[in-house]
């Protein structure tokens, strides 16, 4: 979710790509960018005013005249004003490969919702078991098999086996396609934790760290400060850690966020150091 309302006012989140239109190009002198897939507009980036971290955009929501006054209240506005995903692999989309299409109809994109954007999802864990896992730096990827075919994927785009792939090249050098045909597939299902630890373990593929098990994450970490706290610290190579992934170790159904439950937290101070 890019770009959503509350009561009176639009939220837009960092990461998200604005369209060129006047009521954005106060943004110009900081946020212009232009690249071959995306076209002209202006990316949302955390930035630090006055001392103080910025993550997000604030607006009045009659700024939007095409906003409908009977929207529901966080419904996602993203398409209706041009909001897009701004995402680093579509700037250098030729190290990506060649694109052939958006992402197939059975490959869910891999968005988690901030909690800093969302700190009501902490009180959704109350009672549940849950997991953190660590949130790695890199380019995101999917793979699948359904009806028509093998799909190797990007965040957002699908990518043609033309020997120009990346991740073609990974998705080989591991011989996924064959492992995945031959196992029992889970029919596009969110699965708990063992079961995720099952499958990588029969497709012969390594884990993200799984850095704590535990039950009622709000009495532990009840707040967005107490989780930012828990998100601090670097990879085991070196190197400031993005953040955290929290998940309930079996899928439940949130309705804050229309969605399996499922958070991450960003570390701010990955952030200041990685922005450009």
């Amino acid at each position: 979710m890019n770009s959503f309302w509350r009561r009176y006012e639009k939220i837009i989140e960092i990461d998200s790509f604005l369209p060129i239109r006047q009521e954005f190009e106060f943004m110009r002198a900081s946020s212009y960018k232009k690249n071959e897939i995306l076209g002209e507009g202006f990316r949302l980036r955390t930035m630090r005013f006055r001392g103080q971290i910025s993550q997000g955009l604030l607006m009045p929501i009659s700024t939007f005249s095409e906003i409908p006054e009977n929207a529901a209240l966080g419904e996602d506005v993203s398409a209706i004003i041009g909001v897009r995903k701004w995402e680093l692999v579509e700037e250098k989309a030729t190290s990506g490969g060649t694109v052939i299409g958006n992402l197939p109809y059975d490959i869910p994109k891999t968005d988690e919702t901030r909690v800093q954007a969302e700190p009501d999802l902490i009180k959704e864990f109350a009672g549940l078991e849950y997991y953190i896992s660590t949130k790695m730096d890199g380019s995101s990827h999917s793979v699948s098999v359904d009806e028509d075919g093998f799909h190797v994927t990007g965040h957002n785009y699908e990518y043609k086996d033309d020997g120009k792939s990346s991740f073609y090249e990974l998705v080989k050098k591991m011989n996924l396609e064959e492992k995945m045909r031959t196992f029992v597939r889970e029919n596009g299902k969110r699965v708990g934790l063992n079961r995720m630890l099952e499958v990588c373990k029969a497709l012969e593929l390594q884990s993200v760290p799984i850095e704590e098990v535990g039950t009622d994450l709000p009495s532990k970490y009840p707040t967005v400060e107490a989780l930012l706290e828990r998100s601090d610290g670097e990879y085991p190579n070196g190197g400031k850690k993005e953040g955290i992934v929290i998940r309930p170790t079996e899928p439940i159904y949130c309705p804050l966020i229309s969605a399996s439950l499922s958070m991450k937290v960003v570390n701010n101070k990955y952030l200041l150091k990685n922005e450009d």
